[in-house]
């Protein structure tokens, strides 16, 4: 069966999305969830071995690497055509919640049964986090992300 996204990429406006609520940190640093993180939210990953303090274009290469990730998490996992719009706001959440949490996602069987309407409502539900010592947690931060991905991916459907 073909990828029905296999065309898409990220855009320049999905990349700002993410860098928006993604800061940059140019040392590592512990996110609410308590993940080594540094640049614009990258999460160390085992073959890691650059040194911190990072340069803003160095976070930014580290962003465009990540994020290609997460398209291809996006494309393989989507079985419904997507809009640019559509497709920049699931890379955002995936970036953000990971490939796991977003395979087994209630929002990605709606999407995957062309309910594109309650896949839209279903992003805005992913606001918690599972903070070391105190659970799971709303974040503020989250709520204002998921609505910014919610408008983004309601864009696609005009």
């Amino acid at each position: 069966m073909a990828l029905p996204n296999r065309d898409l990429s990220v855009s320049p406006r999905g990349l700002e999305l993410i860098k928006g609520f993604e800061r940059f940190v140019n040392n590592w640093y512990l996110c609410p969830a308590g993940k080594n993180t540094i640049g614009f939210g990258h999460v160390k990953q085992a073959a890691d071995n650059f040194r911190a303090p990072i340069s803003l274009d160095f976070a930014n290469a580290l962003l465009r690497q990540d994020a290609g990730r997460f398209e291809g998490v996006v494309r393989r996992l989507v079985k419904v055509g997507l809009s640019q719009n559509q497709f920049d706001a699931l890379v955002s959440l995936v970036y953000n919640i990971g490939e796991a949490n977003f395979a087994s996602s209630t929002l990605l069987k709606k999407l995957n049964a062309g309910d594109l309407p309650g896949a839209a409502n279903e992003i805005l539900r992913w606001t918690y986090a599972t903070v070391p010592g105190k659970g799971k947690i709303i974040l503020n931060g989250l709520v204002a992300r998921r609505k910014a991905e919610n408008r983004l991916f309601l864009e696609g459907m005009k």
